[in-house]
């Protein structure tokens, strides 16, 4: 089983990105169950999505992720990253955003690399296009392993889920 936990902040796109992740993996024939926290999302508030994969539903009991067996940390907000960290096996991964120039978000960089080694951070002023930073996470995480899909299986679902005038730029992203 492979158990996804995405955290950010409403708008950010952290439920649309759980989803490519599900779709994907349904299109590969995996079994998935997951949930979603958007609490106050409308108002810039906390989104966790939880995301289990798995052969079979059988396997899969609960749409939670149990406290310490997260395989995968997407943060698309550093803050809210360190707010979930305790979900994560301590040989887990995480992906985050950090802002350069930024001392908060420094300090809890440093927080979660005392406490977790497979750390990798992507700056959202590397992207063209900011607004395809939840799609450049799902690339990090494919190119280092730790999604079950490729970069061309996450391009078609997004051809299915997004309207083309937004290809080109998650297409870009995605590439990172």
């Amino acid at each position: 089983m492979t158990n996804i936990l995405l955290t950010g902040i409403g708008g950010q796109g952290t439920v649309l990105a759980a989803r490519l992740i599900g779709e994907a993996a349904i299109r590969k024939g995996y079994a998935v169950r997951g949930s979603e926290t958007i609490g106050m999302a409308q108002r810039g508030g906390s989104v966790t999505s939880h995301i289990r994969i798995a052969p079979s539903t059988e396997s899969i009991y609960s749409p939670l992720i149990p406290e310490g067996q997260a395989d995968l940390l997407l943060g698309f907000d550093i803050a809210e990253a360190v707010r979930v960290c305790s979900f994560v096996k301590k040989d887990g991964t995480l992906i985050v955003v950090q802002k350069k120039d930024d001392a908060q978000s420094a300090e809890l960089l440093a927080f979660l690399k005392e406490n977790f080694e497979k750390i990798i951070v992507l700056d959202p002023e590397s992207l063209q296009n900011k607004r395809s930073t939840n799609v450049a996470l799902l690339g990090l995480a494919i190119k280092n392993g730790a999604l079950p899909f490729s970069t061309e299986e996450i391009r078609e679902v997004i051809k299915i889920k997004l309207p083309p005038k937004h290809w080109d730029a998650n297409f870009a992203a995605l590439e990172i």
